[in-house]
């Protein structure tokens, strides 16, 4: 079994059940279920990292700046992040994707080093 701190993680993705999909042998998928396990646990560690404090920060930021400049300037401002966002995800490539490829890469390769481990015992 691999140590679940030894994995990279970051994202969301379904690899264990590809895994399951595309026929992978059955010594692969405990790597797959490993590394979705560990990623779930990190993406649900960093949640308030990620959303609470920005959350904060962004009502904060809105109320600050709707006494600065109005409530037509925090709607032109607000406008331009939603403008960028679009722009960012347009141009940004499916990562979740990505992370689904290294994935399955990094169980084949723990199972060929498993199987030339046994079949290097059986040699000597």
């Amino acid at each position: 079994m691999v140590d679940p701190t030894s994995v990279a993680v970051s994202g969301s993705t379904h690899g264990s059940s590809d895994a399951i999909k595309s026929g992978v042998g059955v010594g692969a998928i405990d790597q797959f279920l490993t590394t979705d396990i560990a990623r779930f646990c990190d993406s649900l560690a960093s949640l308030y990292g990620n959303m609470g404090k920005p959350t904060l920060d962004l009502v904060i930021f809105t109320t600050q700046l709707a006494t600065s400049l109005g409530a037509w300037g925090t709607m032109g401002l607000f406008a331009n992040y939603a403008f960028t966002v679009w722009i960012l995800k347009k141009a940004t490539p499916a990562f979740g994707k990505l992370k689904t490829i290294e994935a399955s890469l990094k169980g084949e390769y723990r199972g060929a080093l498993g199987r030339i481990g046994r079949e290097a015992e059986e040699i000597a």
